[in-house]
Protein backbone atom coordinates (compact mmCIF):
# COMPACT_ATOMS: atom_id res chain seq x y z
CA UNK A 1 0.00 0.00 0.00
CA UNK A 2 1.56 3.40 -0.65
CA UNK A 3 0.14 6.62 -0.28
CA UNK A 4 0.20 9.59 -2.79
CA UNK A 5 -1.74 12.49 -0.24
CA UNK A 6 -2.30 16.14 -0.12
CA UNK A 7 -0.87 17.68 2.40
CA UNK A 8 -3.49 20.37 2.57
CA UNK A 9 -6.20 17.49 3.12
CA UNK A 10 -7.03 18.12 7.10
CA UNK A 11 -8.76 14.39 6.95
CA UNK A 12 -5.54 12.78 6.94
CA UNK A 13 -1.65 13.38 8.83
CA UNK A 14 1.58 12.08 7.31
CA UNK A 15 5.11 12.56 9.03
CA UNK A 16 8.27 10.91 8.08
CA UNK A 17 11.21 10.72 10.79
CA UNK A 18 14.64 8.90 10.45
CA UNK A 19 15.55 6.95 13.76
CA UNK A 20 18.40 5.49 15.22
CA UNK A 21 17.35 1.84 15.13
CA UNK A 22 17.33 -1.28 12.58
CA UNK A 23 13.88 -1.43 11.74
CA UNK A 24 13.36 -4.93 13.77
CA UNK A 25 13.98 -2.41 16.98
CA UNK A 26 11.38 -0.17 15.67
CA UNK A 27 8.38 -3.13 14.49
CA UNK A 28 9.07 -4.31 17.93
CA UNK A 29 8.20 -0.88 19.91
CA UNK A 30 5.26 -0.82 17.52
CA UNK A 31 3.85 -4.31 18.12
CA UNK A 32 5.10 -5.82 21.53
CA UNK A 33 2.98 -4.59 24.59
CA UNK A 34 6.06 -4.37 27.16
CA UNK A 35 7.81 -2.35 24.30
CA UNK A 36 5.18 0.30 24.28
CA UNK A 37 4.71 1.15 27.49
CA UNK A 38 8.59 2.28 27.45
CA UNK A 39 7.61 5.33 24.85
CA UNK A 40 3.23 5.15 23.98
CA UNK A 41 2.47 7.51 26.56
CA UNK A 42 3.93 10.55 27.83
CA UNK A 43 5.04 11.45 31.51
CA UNK A 44 2.84 11.11 33.92
CA UNK A 45 0.85 8.51 32.94
CA UNK A 46 -0.45 5.97 35.28
CA UNK A 47 -1.94 2.31 34.97
CA UNK A 48 -0.98 1.34 31.81
CA UNK A 49 -2.47 -1.81 30.38
CA UNK A 50 -1.36 -2.30 26.88
CA UNK A 51 -2.07 -5.61 25.20
CA UNK A 52 -1.29 -6.34 21.37
CA UNK A 53 -1.69 -9.63 19.20
CA UNK A 54 0.63 -8.60 16.10
CA UNK A 55 -1.78 -10.01 13.23
CA UNK A 56 -4.03 -9.41 11.03
CA UNK A 57 -7.13 -9.05 12.89
CA UNK A 58 -5.39 -8.83 16.23
CA UNK A 59 -6.19 -6.90 19.08
CA UNK A 60 -4.50 -3.74 19.93
CA UNK A 61 -5.59 -2.28 23.50
CA UNK A 62 -4.58 0.55 25.42
CA UNK A 63 -6.20 1.54 28.98
CA UNK A 64 -4.55 4.29 31.47
CA UNK A 65 -4.85 7.32 33.11
CA UNK A 66 -3.95 10.81 32.21
CA UNK A 67 -1.93 13.09 34.84
CA UNK A 68 -5.32 15.07 35.55
CA UNK A 69 -7.19 11.74 36.66
CA UNK A 70 -8.69 10.97 33.38
CA UNK A 71 -9.58 7.54 32.61
CA UNK A 72 -9.09 6.77 28.80
CA UNK A 73 -9.43 3.39 26.83
CA UNK A 74 -8.94 2.89 23.16
CA UNK A 75 -8.74 -0.48 21.33
CA UNK A 76 -8.18 -1.06 17.53
CA UNK A 77 -7.76 -3.64 15.27
CA UNK A 78 -4.73 -4.69 13.54
CA UNK A 79 -5.50 -4.57 9.82
CA UNK A 80 -2.43 -5.53 8.13
CA UNK A 81 1.21 -6.29 9.80
CA UNK A 82 4.46 -7.23 7.97
CA UNK A 83 8.36 -6.51 8.35
CA UNK A 84 8.10 -3.01 6.77
CA UNK A 85 4.74 -2.05 7.25
CA UNK A 86 2.07 -1.71 10.19
CA UNK A 87 -1.78 -1.10 9.61
CA UNK A 88 -3.91 -0.46 12.79
CA UNK A 89 -7.43 0.50 13.03
CA UNK A 90 -7.91 2.76 16.08
CA UNK A 91 -11.43 2.84 17.36
CA UNK A 92 -13.60 6.17 17.77
CA UNK A 93 -13.35 5.72 22.04
CA UNK A 94 -10.00 7.71 22.85
CA UNK A 95 -9.32 10.69 24.68
CA UNK A 96 -10.84 12.45 21.90
CA UNK A 97 -14.10 11.15 21.37
CA UNK A 98 -15.00 13.58 18.87
CA UNK A 99 -12.27 12.65 16.40
CA UNK A 100 -13.47 9.55 16.16
CA UNK A 101 -11.66 6.40 14.80
CA UNK A 102 -8.90 6.65 12.23
CA UNK A 103 -6.71 4.33 10.24
CA UNK A 104 -3.19 4.40 11.19
CA UNK A 105 -0.54 3.54 8.66
CA UNK A 106 3.31 3.04 9.82
CA UNK A 107 6.38 2.23 7.09
CA UNK A 108 9.11 1.07 7.87
CA UNK A 109 12.34 0.95 5.30
CA UNK A 110 16.05 0.43 5.57
CA UNK A 111 18.17 3.35 6.27
CA UNK A 112 21.60 3.60 6.31
CA UNK A 113 23.83 2.56 8.77
CA UNK A 114 21.36 0.19 10.78
CA UNK A 115 18.89 3.09 10.68
CA UNK A 116 15.44 3.06 9.67
CA UNK A 117 13.05 5.53 7.95
CA UNK A 118 9.64 5.84 9.32
CA UNK A 119 6.60 7.25 7.48
CA UNK A 120 3.21 7.44 9.17
CA UNK A 121 -0.04 8.56 7.88
CA UNK A 122 -3.25 8.70 10.08
CA UNK A 123 -5.97 8.78 8.17
CA UNK A 124 -9.97 9.70 8.96
CA UNK A 125 -9.38 12.60 11.15
CA UNK A 126 -12.76 14.87 11.78
CA UNK A 127 -11.18 18.39 10.94
CA UNK A 128 -7.93 20.33 10.92
CA UNK A 129 -8.68 20.65 14.94
CA UNK A 130 -8.31 16.40 15.17
CA UNK A 131 -5.30 16.67 12.61
CA UNK A 132 -3.11 19.34 14.57
CA UNK A 133 -3.90 17.51 18.13
CA UNK A 134 -3.08 14.41 16.44
CA UNK A 135 0.37 16.03 14.82
CA UNK A 136 1.44 17.47 18.30
CA UNK A 137 0.82 13.76 19.46
CA UNK A 138 1.98 11.98 17.21
CA UNK A 139 5.37 14.38 17.24
CA UNK A 140 5.84 13.90 21.55
CA UNK A 141 5.03 10.20 20.50
CA UNK A 142 7.69 9.35 18.17
CA UNK A 143 10.29 11.56 20.03
CA UNK A 144 9.75 9.16 23.37
CA UNK A 145 10.47 6.57 20.79
CA UNK A 146 13.36 7.69 19.19
CA UNK A 147 15.28 8.24 22.67
CA UNK A 148 14.13 4.50 23.46
CA UNK A 149 15.76 3.12 20.74
CA UNK A 150 18.87 5.09 20.61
Amino acid sequence: MKFSLNPSTTSVLHLNLTLGAERKTIFKAFTSAESMKQWWLGDGAQSVTVKSSPKTGGEWFLQYRTPGGTAVTQEGEWRSVSEDMLVLNLGPDSLHKQDGGTLVTIELRKGEGGKTLLSLTQEGLADGVAQERQRKEWIARLDRLSKAVA
